[in-house]
């Protein structure tokens, strides 16, 4: 029956209509893993009328399991396109998450963002130090992305870690 109700949903999303969002978002932070998914893709074929919804995808990064936070990541990332500030708004908490995974991810975001991510790029600069070697390349790739705009922020974030001393800095 759930299925069949997302199918339904699904078959509304071309016409944006809001009343789609306010059905599927409580099912974000439905018990079955299943069910997150298919809303996070649901948002995603969403576009903008989502936006104002994507801090509780950013909270489906956290998530217990794993293809949901891929699916949450998806959904992020198909706003990112967009340079949509509410993608912003919805990554940064997690720069500094508990799970690698999750920081690996919003380096990369933050490195497509382009100029609207450019004040967060000294927190990006942090995980230059990430306890875990992925997320630190990560966070380099991302700042990389940034030199070609030669964005200032780009330096603050580096300063830091060139007085750092380390051979990985």
């Amino acid at each position: 029956v759930r299925e069949a109700a997302f199918k339904a949903l699904d078959q509304h999303v071309e016409a944006r209509a809001p009343a789609v969002i306010t059905a599927i978002i409580p099912w974000l932070a439905a018990g079955e893993a299943d069910a997150r998914v298919w809303v996070c893709s649901l948002l995603g074929k969403l576009g903008e009328v989502a936006a104002p919804h994507l801090s509780a995808v950013g909270h489906r990064l956290r998530d217990e399991q794993k293809d949901v936070r891929e699916a949450a990541f998806k959904v992020l990332g198909q706003h990112v396109e967009a340079r949509s500030p509410a993608v912003i708004t919805a990554i940064i908490p997690w720069l500094a998450a508990g799970e690698a995974d999750a920081r690996v991810w919003v380096c990369s975001l933050l490195g497509k963002l382009g100029e609207v991510a450019a004040p967060h790029l000294s927190a990006v600069g942090h995980r230059l130090r990430d306890e875990q070697k992925d997320v630190r390349e990560a966070a380099f790739k991302a700042l990389d992305q940034h030199v070609e705009a030669r964005a200032p922020a780009v330096i603050t974030a580096i300063i830091p870690w060139l007085a750092a001393g380390e051979a990985d800095a």
